[in-house]
């Protein structure tokens, strides 16, 4: 039996799904790296934020403190984080851009 186009393709595809695969979790890496060298709170915020996907609102909820002071630490901790990268030469790497 000859392989349809679209097995084809799926197959194809297959390779640079795992490389993307692999890339992601690099990526991740490097990012969960970034986040816990910055000094508290900022390091805890920038990985729930930036690395755990949570929203500034879950936060605020999970560490007792108020929207706008955790607002104001993702805001700080996205700039250092920005400049962090830039300085070790993987900004653009990360998967999501703090």
């Amino acid at each position: 039996m000859l392989p349809t186009e679209d097995i084809y393709l799926e197959q194809a595809e297959e390779p640079s799904s795992i490389e993307e695969s692999y890339l992601e979790q690099e990526t991740m890496q490097q990012l969960l790296v970034a986040c816990r060298q910055l000094k508290p709170p900022y390091d805890e915020v920038a990985r729930m934020h930036f690395y755990e996907e949570q929203t500034a609102a879950e936060i605020a909820k999970k560490t007792n403190c108020n929207i706008k002071t955790i607002q104001t630490q993702i805001y700080r901790a996205k700039a250092m984080l920005k400049k962090q990268l830039q300085k070790e030469g993987l900004h653009g790497t990360e998967r999501r851009s703090p």
